[in-house]
């Protein structure tokens, strides 16, 4: 598997639909590594916008780069696991097609995963960039940089979190552990999975330092499906519980169905802090967008609703730790 004795093969996946407007800087941030890939993959998820041709050159040039087309759409998930089983590696890269690899990237990523052998999943922060690639903020919401804070989220009820286009996973949680992203979770399910690497024993720990750029815009899924998303977070957080505490899941429907069925006050503490969250989040993208009224009134609202979002948007936006 490894390109030679002492050089792993790292390979860089990106799944692709229908984002040609953001392809090509995606395609250029890991081409500009500092630690060249052996292999990107643009993953192509039946695309009908002609994104191929905003890196063809590209691809005529680097001979490292290649467009894979899938048989069929597989959604983001199911590309990734086609990626997997399509292009063996030591390491494997996560990169979004919206979202662009800081140069050191891949470097940091490796050196890091060499010197924590232990570790199946690292990651890093992010920078906030808009549709036109523009920084906006930052994000630095990971919690686990040591082993010790690994073996704690293990031994927890809590969910351990990465931002996927930061991601590095080690070769052996794929291929021999047989890990793959569970492609009946429409969304949150890089967080089962970096989850269930680390109840198989492995470390899951974040480098504190930017490694990528991540792209908020109209399109994105965390913008235009929010709150969508967020339910199956909180539905993907459930079944970690249950698994940790040994007992049988459940569907996301009967999920959803238990906190009407508790009572009206139970339903209300489930959705309050979702739709703070969603105010501030949807708010932020207005603001960031120069719909200053709009973006104003929700960003009012989530403030109003959690009083501590406040400083988030502070340390977020100068780049401090939350």
């Amino acid at each position: 598997m490894s390109a030679s004795e002492n050089r792993p093969r790292v390979v860089a996946l990106i799944p692709c639909y229908n984002t040609r407007r953001y392809i090509r800087a995606a395609v250029e941030g890991l081409l500009r590594q500092t630690r060249p890939l052996d292999l990107i993959v643009v993953l192509d998820d039946c695309s009908t916008d002609g994104f191929e041709e905003e890196i063809r050159d590209l691809v005529e040039q680097h001979g490292n780069l290649i467009i894979h087309h899938n048989p069929r759409n597989l959604g983001r998930s199911g590309c990734r696991n086609e990626g997997f089983d399509r292009f063996p590696a030591d390491f494997y890269i996560l990169n979004d097609a919206d979202d662009v690899s800081l140069p050191t990237r891949v470097e940091k990523s490796l050196a890091f995963m060499e010197a924590h052998p232990n570790c199946g999943v690292t990651g890093g922060f992010v920078q906030y960039i808009d549709a036109r690639g523009k920084v906006v903020g930052s994000g630095t919401q990971i919690y686990s940089f040591t082993e010790e804070d690994s073996a704690r989220y293990r031994n927890s009820l809590d969910a351990i979190g990465m931002f996927c286009s930061t991601v590095c996973l080690r070769g052996e949680v794929i291929h021999r552990d047989g890990m793959r992203f569970d492609t009946g979770l429409p969304a949150s399910e890089d967080i089962e999975l970096w989850n269930l690497i680390l109840e198989s024993g492995w470390d899951v720990m974040a480098i504190p330092e930017f490694l990528s750029q991540y792209r908020l815009h109209g399109e994105s899924i965390c913008t235009a499906r929010f709150i969508y998303c967020k339910h199956h977070h909180e539905y993907v957080c459930d079944r970690l519980r249950r698994r940790r505490l040994g007992q049988p899941p459940i569907d996301f429907e009967t999920f959803c169905r238990s906190f009407a069925k508790q009572g009206p006050v139970a339903l209300l503490r489930f959705k309050y802090p979702i739709y703070a969250e969603y105010f501030y989040r949807t708010g932020g993208f207005h603001l960031m967008e120069g719909r200053y009224v709009r973006g104003g009134l929700m960003m009012l609202a989530s403030i109003l609703m959690q009083p501590r979002r406040l400083r988030r948007l502070i340390c977020q936006r100068f780049g401090r730790r939350v």
